[in-house]
């Protein structure tokens, strides 16, 4: 959507699922990860490790944020 890759067609779509709160946890989410990757290429090479290194980057990065969590009122089970 920011990149402009997003087709015309969908940008309706995508805007109202950004009301619903489900939907906005989502795209920080799609945030953090762009961030974390774009942090430290070196460190987001792929290699044997990646998936756990990425895991682990994530966590705690959203261990900072705070996000909806499922089953609370107003975020979709």
């Amino acid at each position: 959507m920011v990149d402009g890759e997003l087709p015309a067609c969908d940008v309706e779509l995508t805007m109202a699922a950004m009301a619903d709160p489900d939907g906005q946890a989502r795209w920080r989410t799609y945030q953090l990860i762009g961030e974390i990757l774009r942090a430290d290429a070196a460190a987001a090479e792929p290699g044997p490790d990646f998936a756990s290194r990425l895991a682990a980057r994530l966590a705690s990065r959203l261990a900072l944020e705070e996000l909806p969590v499922r089953g609370q009122e107003g975020v979709k089970a």
